[in-house]
């Protein structure tokens, strides 16, 4: 050991690559007593140079499916990214469409209710306009019942008119017929006032039939 320690083989200098390729190129810098010490160096910097070699290499190796790991990951973040927003606008396209949608559905409810309602006044209406049709049925046929029993009295009033305008011309002219007389008169009375009671029921009976006349028009 104290050989070796004394030959300079484990200073920085000797450790150094350059220091062990100009050993491998030039084994006459060392001394004779130390020929042995530097096959065993030679062997053992061999093989620490291959193994380092095949760590850098492994470790290249290492760096590059690093990178490539890094660069996937990148993709894969990238692609997530535009897989998350083509989620939100979908979301979003989603919730305006169920919005739409929501109105739609309360403006189809207040149309159905609208449309209920017409109908419902519709109907009403229609029975209305037949309460109003058999209302004035029913005074069409009230006036025809009027105007019958109108025209009953006026050829009723009339036959008196003819029999008092007979009466009077008797009174007036004897000779024609039968002297006037206290009964022909009261007769003549009685006929007078037969006559104001037609006249007067006429008159009732076209009033009545005026009030209905307009009541039907309003």
């Amino acid at each position: 050991m104290l050989l070796l320690a004394s030959s300079g083989l484990f200073s920085p200098a000797h450790r150094s690559p350059a220091h062990r390729s100009a050993r491998r190129a030039h084994p006459s810098l060392l001394g004779s007593d130390d020929q042995f010490l530097y096959g065993a160096f030679a062997l053992h910097d061999s093989v620490m140079e291959e193994r380092v070699a095949e760590a850098e290499a492994v470790a290249s190796e290492a760096t590059r499916q690093r990178e490539a790991l890094l660069s996937e990951v990148a993709e894969l973040r990238s692609r997530l990214d535009a897989a998350e927003r083509r989620s939100a606008a979908l979301e979003e396209t989603l919730t305006t469409q169920s919005r739409h949608g929501a109105a739609l559905e309360v403006e189809l409810a207040s149309a159905t209710r609208s449309l209920e309602a017409q109908r419902t006044a519709i109907a009403e209406a229609n029975i209305a306009l037949e309460q109003q049709r058999a209302s004035a049925l029913r005074s069409q046929v009230a006036l025809e019942q009027e105007r019958g029993a109108a025209d009953k009295a006026s050829a009723q009033l009339a036959v008196e008119r003819a029999a008092l305008a007979h009466s009077a011309a008797q009174r007036s002219h004897p000779d024609v017929g039968i002297p006037a007389d206290p009964a022909a008169r009261a007769e003549g009375a009685r006929l007078a006032e037969a006559r104001a009671a037609v006249e007067r029921e006429v008159e009732e009976a076209v009033a009545r039939r005026r009030a209905e006349e307009q009541e039907r028009r309003v």
